[in-house]
């Protein structure tokens, strides 16, 4: 990854990510930070994918992980976007 120098550099790489993201649909965000990991977030993440597959849907909608959320008593955790809708506690 090119390292960020300027506010120029910064706003390219927004732009850059934003057209990335209009290709999809929606975006399933879901925390695989140690917390979530252990209450089985690997796990969801793994049936999310398997029903995005069997509904032939993952060119429309992309799953990213990230780190900690914050909550960890509440993981896993999970925000869908567009409309930042989050679910706590979520299982496979």
């Amino acid at each position: 990854m090119t390292k960020i120098k300027t506010t120029g550099d910064l706003n390219a790489l927004r732009e850059k990510l934003l057209e990335k993201q209009k290709k999809y649909r929606a975006t399933i965000i879901i925390c695989s930070g140690t917390g979530c990991r252990a209450s089985r977030s690997m796990d969801v993440i793994d049936a999310i994918n398997k029903e995005l597959a069997k509904q032939k849907l993952k060119k429309s909608v992309r799953v990213h992980t990230t780190g900690c959320h914050g909550f960890c008593e509440q993981g896993p955790m999970m925000v869908i976007e567009p409309g930042n809708i989050f679910y706590c506690r979520v299982s496979p």
